[in-house]
């Protein structure tokens, strides 16, 4: 067992859940800019 294996497993959960965050951050911006557009028209 070396103690690399919990530390690798750890940072790719992080990396994952940024990921998440960073997609829902552009959808929010693309629905906030599509609604401006359906606004003005």
């Amino acid at each position: 067992m070396s103690s690399g294996t919990p530390m690798n497993s750890e940072d790719r959960y992080w990396r994952t859940l940024i990921a998440i965050e960073g997609f829902k951050v552009t959808v929010w911006t693309i629905v906030q800019i599509i609604s401006v557009i359906v606004y003005f028209l």
